[in-house]
């Protein structure tokens, strides 16, 4: 697997959250100021409802920015057999079931992409799941939510 690749996709995927924001906030705060969402009466709040919206999409589209510049920024470096996991590392799991889930450990999380076919979902450093890999070797096992996991491949 190609980390630049695979981060490639994950920016990619972000941009377009990012854009679908900022398009509906733009469209909500039109919404908030129009000639429809005027009040009717005193208790009339369709137009402060559509000014909240427009905010939260508002300030959602920062924090995707925010992702998009710590992602931009990250160097990628390749794991050798021995290295401790830590940021920047895709990671390999096999749970007691036999499932496997190929996690990326980025500074921001929340996004999943398919990579030859592949799902790989990123993790920030501040999720529960990504302190407890921070410092794993390869053929580690640990227990995460009632499952028991090995760390079978660290890139």
């Amino acid at each position: 697997m190609n980390k630049a690749n695979i981060l490639k996709l994950v920016l990619e995927e972000l941009e377009k959250n990012r854009q679908v924001l900022v398009a509906a906030a733009l469209e909500a705060k039109e919404a908030s100021t129009s000639e429809e969402s005027k009040a009717e009466n005193k208790y009339d709040t369709r137009g402060l409802e559509a000014s909240y919206y427009a905010g939260a999409q508002a300030k959602r589209a920062v924090e995707i920015e925010e992702s998009l510049f710590k992602l931009n920024n990250i160097k990628l470096k390749s794991f050798e057999s021995g290295d401790k996991i830590e940021v920047g590392a895709l990671v390999c799991l096999i749970d007691e079931e036999e499932s496997e889930k190929t996690l990326f450990l980025l500074p921001v999380g929340g996004v999943s992409v398919f990579y030859n076919d592949q799902s790989v979902t990123t993790i920030g450093v501040e999720a529960p799941l990504a302190k407890i890999l921070m410092g794993k070797l390869l053929d580690d096992e640990f227990r995460f939510r009632e499952k028991q996991y090995i760390v079978y491949s660290i890139k």
